[in-house]
């Protein structure tokens, strides 16, 4: 009898201690290592000068060969378009050769990345000490905080919040989702209704940023439209004009755990963190590995959100590899921030038509429109092009011919991919003006670093980008009014640009002011 109590006992403990061990097993397979920093000491980033199809064609077979190892900035694309290239340490001698064997040129833009990364670091530390400091004005500084420096998704989301109750005439905020780790997807309303249109159809405007983790310079960017669509409203005849014509849905970060992750733990992140399919390896390889990165383990992490949007759906420039960095996902609308978007911008679309879609992006200083799937042209490719065209021209004489923007369609003027979001907006919901900004720098520009922005470029990163904004918004309200083309001076030009209130509290409204005519669409 007392035998087999202490056999049972025994089994007991041995059944505990296995399902101790099961569930070891499963978090080791399932989570990364996350108690470090990746760091990028020694890296390079270099810029390669493709001359020849045979370049390009050699660029791109160094990119499949080492998909886990060169991280490719700026794609191959065409001939005389630069590619940025991060290359480890282990590789820089052995690629040396190869490029110079193939005479391809290079040039060593980036010394050492992750001296760059630590001086970010800094640079974010310093500012949050100086906003520790008490304020005669908590409120205006931390618009300040949110407008000049690169801030968490958390903060981004408060601050919403915040101007949202603040300015309930002009603001709503919508959650439209929540990422795989459970960060909340949060969009906002701006828009200005009055009796003159209150009878009257409006259209929507759809600003989206943050759709790839390191790309830090969109959603602060798109933080500064909200802000100026705001406190202008109030004093800029333009900006009343633009709010009273449209709706404004701003999405600053579409990627929330992508940019957290690229924040926290691996600078040069670029998809969402959603754990991806299984690798054909032995089932070992995953228990002995705890970082399980790319391809050299059993589980990789992340889809291309700019790969996974239902229209043209893996057709190209994707990759059906779970470790690449374009890897397009199982399935169109697989990821749980494409889906938002999808639901969320339909509804709208369905409500108040979407007229311009336009989703930010870095780097490269393009203004692209569709298509990117097809170097086919779109039938309206002239309209988008003008806009396109005048929106540039309108960033260059803002930043006093130093900012000059590439334009064409994507397809064309930047690589060929699909399953992209301006490619959906106008593909699938029938947006007229579908268009992706590539933000500064240019793939020419030698003193700023790619993603690596400093947070001193930020200001006139946002300050021109917006110029350009709305310019655009401005030049779809006279289209709509059938005067696109026409020699005239557009309304926004009548309209005084040095109004802005300096803080959102020190805006004042007045309702007999600055009335605005009907738009006609």
């Amino acid at each position: 009898m007392k035998m087999e109590h202490k056999l049972s006992v025994s089994s007991f403990k041995l059944s505990q201690i296995l399902l101790f061990l099961y569930f070891l097993f499963i978090q080791t397979v399932t989570t990364e290592d996350v108690t470090h920093q990746k760091s990028f000491t020694g890296e390079q980033v270099w810029r390669i000068q493709p001359a020849t199809k045979q370049h390009i064609k050699y660029l791109r077979t160094l990119q499949k060969k080492y998909l886990d190892v060169l991280d490719f900035w700026t794609l191959p694309s065409s001939v005389n378009h630069n590619v940025d290239v991060r290359v480890p340490n282990h590789l820089q001698k052995k690629l040396k050769s190869s490029l110079k064997n193939k005479n391809l040129p290079y040039a060593t833009i980036i010394q050492d990345v992750q001296k760059l990364i630590e001086e970010e670091r800094q640079s974010m530390v310093k500012d949050r000490k100086k906003r520790s400091v008490k304020s005669e004005n908590p409120s205006a500084e931390f618009n300040d905080f949110i407008l000049d420096s690169f801030v968490s998704h958390q903060e981004i989301n408060q601050w919403l919040t915040n101007i949202s109750s603040q300015f309930e005439e002009l603001c709503s905020t919508f959650d439209i989702g929540e990422t795989a780790e459970g960060r909340i997807i949060r969009v906002i309303k701006i828009s200005l209704t009055n009796s003159t249109y209150k009878n009257q159809s409006k259209r929507a405007i759809w600003v989206e940023a943050g759709m790839h983790g390191r790309e830090w310079i969109s959603p602060v960017t798109a933080n500064n439209i909200i802000y100026n669509m705001i406190t202008m409203s109030y004093s800029d005849r333009c900006v009343k004009n633009l709010l009273e014509a449209f709706d404004w849905y701003i999405l600053p970060v579409a990627n929330p755990d992508g940019y957290e992750y690229s924040r926290s733990r691996d600078r040069m992140w670029r998809k969402n963190r959603r754990l991806s399919e299984v690798l054909k390896r032995p089932w070992w390889s995953a228990y002995y590995s705890h970082s399980f990165q790319r391809n050299k383990y059993r589980y990789c992490y992340g889809v291309d959100l700019n790969r996974n949007f239902g229209f043209k759906w893996g057709v190209v420039g994707t990759s059906t590899n779970p470790c690449s960095e374009i890897y397009q996902g199982p399935a169109a609308f697989s990821e749980p921030e494409t889906a938002a978007i999808r639901d969320f911008a339909s509804a709208v679309n369905n409500d108040t038509q979407i007229i311009v879609y336009l989703s930010l992006h870095s780097y490269g200083q393009m203004w692209l429109y569709s298509w990117g799937y097809t170097r086919q042209r779109s039938k309206d490719h002239k309209d988008l092009r003008y806009i396109a065209n005048q929106s540039s021209e309108a960033i260059f004489l803002a930043s006093q011919k130093r900012v000059q923007y590439t334009v064409g369609p994507a397809a064309r003027t930047l690589y060929a991919s699909s399953g992209c979001s301006d490619d959906w907006a106008k593909g699938s919901l029938g947006v007229k003006y579908a268009f992706t900004l590539e933000l500064p720098p240019s793939d020419t520009d030698y003193q700023l670093n790619g993603f690596l922005l400093p947070a001193s470029a930020i200001p006139s990163i946002r300050e021109t980008t917006w110029t350009g904004v709305k310019t655009m918004a401005e030049l779809t309200l006279a289209a709509g009014r059938k005067q696109i083309g026409k020699k005239q001076n557009h309304l926004c030009r009548l309209c005084s640009h040095n109004s802005s209130a300096k803080s959102l509290e020190e805006t004042s409204w007045n309702k007999s002011s600055c009335l605005s005519k009907q738009p006609k669409f």
